[in-house]
């Protein structure tokens, strides 16, 4: 999405559902730390002024919310 945007960044992919520590996001750097709101919960603990979150919503067709309401 930040690509998408023309946002220049240096990816770190984590699988879904990581427990962070510290040591993860010490990247010898001063950029900014940009997660999921999701991913930023797990890292409150050790959070600082460099790490921020990013928002996101999902936005579902209506055509997928009406198969979805056809399989329920």
């Amino acid at each position: 999405m930040l690509n998408d945007l023309g946002v220049d960044t240096i990816q770190h992919s984590f699988a879904d559902h990581y427990l962070f520590i510290k040591q993860d996001l010490d990247f010898k750097d001063t950029h900014p730390i940009i997660m999921t709101a999701k991913d930023c919960v797990k890292c409150n603990q050790f959070a600082t002024e460099q790490m921020w979150y990013l928002q996101v919503e999902a936005e579902l067709s209506d055509e997928f919310l009406n198969e979805l309401d056809e399989k329920l």
